[in-house]
């Protein structure tokens, strides 16, 4: 089992970058209200966002508070708090929206599926993954540019033969006079 331990900033944008792209699209293409750091818990993070999403009649809401937002700069994780607006779509519905969402821009996450339960953000998987990526994404680069380099020295090579050929072409053609004005 993983130990829990302080990210370091960087860790901690990385894994928000999903993130907030997650939170864009509901926003945008799905008429969730999505707010990230939002209110001290998720008692007044609900009710207030339960407040915006009657006056603006969005489909719902998702958040996770500040008390969150310090677990996750610890740990990498974040638990998404929801719930349903004045649409048709129930709060279960929400909460597939957003599971879905989250795995649209490659974050896992565990959810029992039940609108009791809030949806924890697996960021510590993600980095993880990230890692091994940018661990890949290095190793082509280091590979490509090695065989930029081993093309540039078959060239250099290639030129060197042709030279070395055009030299011994010019000898045997030197040879091949010398002899000829010998046997005369």
């Amino acid at each position: 089992m993983r130990t829990i331990q302080q990210l370091t900033s960087e860790e901690v944008k990385t894994i928000k970058i999903p993130l907030k792209k997650a939170f864009h699209l509901l926003r945008t293409k799905h008429n969730i209200t999505a707010r990230m750091n939002f209110s001290c818990c998720g008692n007044c993070g609900s009710y207030e966002l339960g407040e915006i999403v009657k006056e603006k009649k969005l489909d719902g809401y998702v958040f996770y508070h500040h008390q969150d937002e310090d677990n996750f700069k610890e740990g990498g994780d974040v638990y998404l708090r929801y719930g349903k607006g004045v649409g048709a779509i129930t709060a279960h519905g929400v909460g597939r929206l957003i599971v879905s969402v989250c795995k649209e821009v490659g974050l896992q996450t565990d959810w029992d599926g039940t609108d009791e339960k809030c949806i924890l953000v697996k960021g510590t998987e993600y980095l993880e993954q990230w890692r091994k990526d940018e661990e890949r994404r290095q190793k082509i680069g280091r590979i490509q540019q090695n065989i930029k380099l081993s093309r540039l020295r078959t060239e250099r090579y290639e030129e060197s033969i042709i030279s070395e050929k055009d030299a011994i072409i010019a000898l045997e053609k030197e040879l091949e006079e010398l002899k000829n004005e010998t046997s005369r």
